[in-house]
């Protein structure tokens, strides 16, 4: 269960991350499905009220999680249904890559611009087509950059059409929107669920019960400082979807756990 949870914890990471690099604009309040655009694979539905948003996500395996971005908390809220057990992580550890207690993984510096490209109608919505570039530079020193495209519906901000932030390939397409007011309801965590706590340490120290200065100075420290470098890695392998760098990442934590 917990590996489950902590591959929850890396998809929902993701697709905030995603939020914050493509400098998404909070949408008019809406409900809408986004679908694999090559297969027809739904992928989550989402229902946005001002600056929050609800994401149920479909995972590769067939499973759910359901994820809440709260403007006001400057919060991330990952649900577990079954267990009725949430994590809270602000937006900060999030987007920074902090979560993960390794300080070679965290963002140093990021930039994003937005660039216009053309005007162009998909599935009956006027939208504009924007060119959205960034950058990210770790504290490790490793650089990535990206490139995106978004076809946004001006009027209500919607992204019509878009690169998938998960896979960094392929594309979403939104489909069955419904624009109006959202049930506060859904933005809201349910009172019977109770809160798990993930250490100062991060996922780090909660999956290996020690925090990153303590495996670099075990015993094992040499092997332990040439598994940070493959850690460092796997976090910046951009040919693999987030989740599949979640679960890469677990695993090599894994091995890791205090003797």
């Amino acid at each position: 269960m917990k590996r489950l949870l902590l591959l929850a914890v890396g998809l929902a990471v993701g697709a905030a991350t995603a939020q914050a690099q493509t400098g998404r604009i909070i949408a008019t309040p809406h409900y809408a499905e986004s679908y694999e655009e090559e297969t027809g694979k739904l992928k989550s539905k989402e229902w946005v009220s001002g600056q929050n948003l609800r994401q149920e996500l479909t995972r590769d395996d067939g499973t759910s999680q359901v994820v809440i971005y709260r403007a006001d908390s400057a919060k991330v809220y990952m649900l577990n249904a079954e267990r009725k057990t949430y994590i809270a992580v602000s937006m900060q550890q999030a987007t920074e890559g902090k979560l993960w207690g390794i300080e070679t993984m965290e963002t140093a510096n990021r930039s994003t611009t937005r660039e216009f490209v053309r005007n162009e109608t998909i599935d009956g919505w006027e939208c504009t087509l924007w060119s959205v570039t960034g950058k990210s530079v770790s504290r490790g020193g490793d650089e990535e950059g990206w490139t995106r495209e978004e076809w946004r519906h001006e009027p209500t901000k919607i992204v019509i059409r878009g690169t998938d932030p998960n896979r960094g390939r392929g594309y979403l397409i939104r489909r069955n929107i419904v624009v109006g007011a959202q049930p506060e309801s859904m933005f809201v965590i349910p009172r019977d669920y109770a809160a798990m706590n993930v250490p100062m340490g991060g996922l780090m120290e909660m999956i290996t019960g020690r925090t990153e200065g303590q495996v670099r100075e075990s015993d094992e420290a040499k092997n332990a400082q040439s598994q940070m470098e493959q850690l460092k890695d796997l976090g910046n392998d951009a040919s693999k979807s987030n989740e599949q760098k979640a679960a890469d990442i677990f695993k090599m934590l894994e091995g890791l756990k205090k003797k």
